[in-house]
């Protein structure tokens, strides 16, 4: 019994779409080369359609004049020239023969003028201010209080009561000046001022108020003009016209002096 041999295909016939297969995926890689730069990162790789497997069973054999060396890369695709920008609307250029004509302003019409009444005008009456009125006060007999104190004045005015007032005064300065005390603090700094008091006497000449109306400069000396008239009362009694409501006032100025003082 013999064993027919196996038909093989020739060691030739398989070569050629071996190489049209291997050149099909290197066109596939080229491709994708090209063009993966220009892809966003967030897409997905490109994958090559599955149509590649049928062009490996179905390839016709190609000449040999289109066969290129795998080594050889295609030439990329040429981008396509952009548009020509929009050329800008021309602008008409001023013509230069015309000549230049001035516009005249416009002139403000004139205001029409204001018509004045011809009725003579009245001058400003002026005014008259009435002076206050001054309250017409009763003039009557003054109160009981007063009676003595307008009528001191008018009997000081006399030349005899005027001679025993100041007789009066004369004798009212030299007691004091006998009770005077100079104080020791005033002697130790050599210190010496007038001083002016107030003090009322009733009709038996004691002091009933002092006053202190100036200062003497030292306030040992102060206290000592107002101790002063306490210690020498009482003084000498006025005279009998000299009183108001039963009391006198004098105002009297007591010095101190460093020479009467034995300076």
């Amino acid at each position: 019994m013999s064993v027919s041999p196996l038909p093989f295909a020739a060691p030739g016939a398989a070569m050629p779409w071996r190489r049209c297969l291997v050149l099909v995926l290197a066109l596939h890689l080229l491709v994708a080369a090209l063009l993966w730069p220009r892809r966003d990162k967030a897409e997905p790789p490109w994958v090559p359609p599955p149509a590649v497997m049928v062009l490996m069973a179905a390839a016709p054999q190609a000449p040999a004049e289109a066969k290129q060396p795998p080594g050889q890369r295609t030439p990329p695709p040429q981008a396509e020239p952009s548009a020509p920008p929009e050329p800008l609307p021309l602008v008409k250029a001023p013509d230069a023969t015309q000549p230049n004509i001035a516009v005249p302003p416009k002139q403000k019409k004139p205001p029409k003028p204001v018509k004045k009444n011809n009725l003579p005008r009245t001058p400003p009456q002026e005014r008259i201010i009435a002076p206050p009125k001054v309250q017409e006060q009763s003039v009557g007999a003054p109160p009981p209080g007063r009676a003595d104190k307008t009528a001191a004045p008018q009997t000081r005015l006399t030349p005899y009561a005027q001679a025993g007032e100041d007789n009066w005064r004369s004798r009212i300065s030299g007691r004091l000046n006998r009770f005077k005390r100079y104080p020791k603090d005033a002697l130790r700094l050599k210190r010496q001022g007038v001083g002016q008091v107030r003090f009322t006497l009733d009709r038996q000449g004691h002091v009933l108020a002092v006053t202190l109306v100036s200062s003497a400069g030292l306030p040992s000396l102060d206290r000592e003009i107002q101790a002063l008239v306490k210690r020498a009362s009482p003084l000498p009694t006025p005279p009998a016209d000299a009183y108001v409501n039963g009391t006198v006032e004098l105002t009297l100025p007591i010095d101190f002096s460093l020479r009467g003082a034995g300076f």
